[in-house]
């Protein structure tokens, strides 16, 4: 790439001997311009912006030593290179001070000129391609963080990581210890056309959005819904609730800003102290979500939707063990656990119906969630105008026969699904492939996809791709004579850099060392 290089000189003799010899020395460096006094300089430097400047120090007016402090105020990374007919420690100690690191005195012989100019060239290369590498590395580091929060996030709601774990990860996601609480979002439409580059659109948006707003982590869209890990502020003169709000109004005036033929809608859970805690409430999140519409776009959860507003809640464990035994397809433990948790579930409202109905609605909006995630699709069922008795044997049958669903799905399709999702990254490797693109391609949520892929196969998604795309390498690297570059972008990697290291890594050998061995 061609740099721009400006002359300042009172002299013009001397602009004019510049001019030439570097004219005939360089074909890759353009002279824009010329400045007769450090005045003009830092006009000519503002407007033109030069990659290089050489400078005479003695100058009327403002002297070189000036223009430098000044320009450099601006425009930081232009090189200097200092000339004068004075041989003064001063002046050299002057301009050192400001960064500059060449330094010739008039009359200065040809080749010192051009040698200067070269190594100031050679500086500028090397310091952009620096610059390079880093922001590629910051590129790839940005996306490794943001996979691993949505993988951290899809863990809390699987309660898929072990406490100890999850305290490590809390102190790098949230070292401060923040309270947190869930937000879910539920896309609804985003068009007809091209509807799926559409909603991915939307859905990298709004990962942007929370992450440049600092306020937490986005997990894996599946179906119409994204959960949000949101880091609450500790403040003293604002709610729980006017915070959540504030932030959902905030975030649905911008999407409607983008996405104006989207429509979305956002439900709010309470805060939580640790993130072991997280999936309660995502799981009033869910609920919340259930109570907006149209024109009730977002909905903060409360102890109840209905007439009873301080509603006394079942004990968050009791419920979970009933939630997990479901999850878990075991249709003979079901019957059991369901028994505790109703009985609990009637000492804490007393009896009410009404309001036993209600919390029971909720426990299926959540399980109704789960089997989306899951693939299977079962009616969302609202008890109403029950006996206790029938209300009770209605919510039994209704988990038995989840529990059923689970069960079956677990013995027939899951094998099914995955070997599927293998075939399909076998024959996707060279792409970029994501875990949200094969989960969509089994009909299964990003989240559970990774649970159960690691379950099955005893190694992470993220893992079983780069396997296959490091054997292919090694393939290509025995039995073709293609360049390290062009295998790195056959087997679906877009930095040769980065690819290097990932094959090092994973063979203890660089490509180079391996290709020799092999050969």
């Amino acid at each position: 790439m061609v740099k721009r290089l400006l002359i300042v000189d009172d002299e013009k003799i001397e602009r004019e001997a510049l001019k030439k010899m570097i004219g005939e020395a360089f074909d890759d460096l353009d002279i824009v311009d010329e400045a007769v006094n450090g005045r003009q300089a830092i006009e000519k430097a503002k407007a033109l912006a030069p990659d290089i400047i050489m400078m005479d120090i003695k100058m009327p007016g403002i002297d070189g030593v000036e223009a430098v402090k000044q320009i450099r105020k601006e425009r930081p990374k232009i090189k200097f290179i200092m000339v004068s007919a004075y041989n003064t420690f001063d002046y050299a100690k002057q301009v050192m001070r400001e960064g500059v690191k060449e330094y010739l005195l008039k009359p200065s012989r040809k080749t010192e000129i051009i040698e200067t100019v070269q190594r100031v060239l050679q500086e500028i290369e090397t310091e952009e391609k620096q610059e390079k590498e880093s922001q590629s590395l910051r590129t790839s580091y940005n996306k490794a963080l943001s996979f691993v929060q949505s993988e951290w996030v899809s863990a809390l709601l699987l309660d898929h990581v072990q406490e100890s774990e999850n305290e490590e990860w809390e102190s790098l996601f949230n070292p401060e210890a923040q309270e947190i609480y869930a937000l879910v979002c539920r896309l609804l439409s985003v068009g007809h056309e091209e509807a799926l580059e559409r909603r991915r659109a939307c859905y990298v948006w709004i990962k942007q959005w929370f992450r440049q707003e600092g306020k937490g982590f986005v997990g894996p869209m599946s179906g119409e819904h994204i959960p949000v890990f949101v880091l609450r502020k500790k403040v003293t003169d604002v709610t729980y609730q006017s915070e959540a709000v504030q932030l959902a109004k905030a975030f649905l005036r911008e999407f409607d800003q983008h996405f104006s033929e989207a429509q979305i809608n956002v439900g709010m859970g309470t805060p939580v102290a640790s993130a072991n805690d997280f999936a309660s409430s995502y799981n009033e999140a869910l609920i919340a979500l259930e109570h907006t519409n149209e024109n009730v776009r977002s909905s903060y959860y409360h102890s109840s939707f209905n007439k009873h507003q301080q509603q006394p809640t079942i004990d968050f464990q009791t419920e979970q063990a009933l939630i997990t035994a479901v999850k878990n397809g075991e249709v003979e433990h079901v019957p059991a656990v369901f028994q505790a948790y109703f009985l609990t579930l009637e000492e804490h409202l007393k009896g009410d119906i009404d309001r036993i109905g209600e919390s029971v609605w909720e426990l299926w909006v959540v399980l109704s969630r789960m089997l989306k995630d899951m693939g299977i699709s079962l009616p969302l069922l609202k008890p109403s105008s029950l006996s206790l008795g029938q209300l009770k044997d209605t919510a039994r049958a209704y988990l038995v026969k989840i529990a059923e669903e689970i069960s079956s799905w677990r013995e027939q399709d899951m094998e099914g699904l995955l070997y599927q999702a293998k075939e399909y990254i076998d024959s996707h490797y060279t792409e970029s492939l994501s875990l949200e693109d094969v989960a969509n391609h089994v009909q299964l949520s990003p989240y559970y996809f990774s649970k159960l892929f690691k379950e099955n196969y005893e190694m992470t998604y993220i893992e079983y791709l780069t396997k296959q795309r490091i054997e292919h390498a090694q393939n290509l690297l025995k039995t073709t004579e293609l360049s390290q570059k062009e295998i790195c972008y056959q087997v679906g990697y877009h930095d040769p850099n980065y690819f290097s290291r990932v094959f090092k890594k994973w063979t203890k050998q660089s490509p180079r060392e391996y290709r020799r061995q092999e050969k």
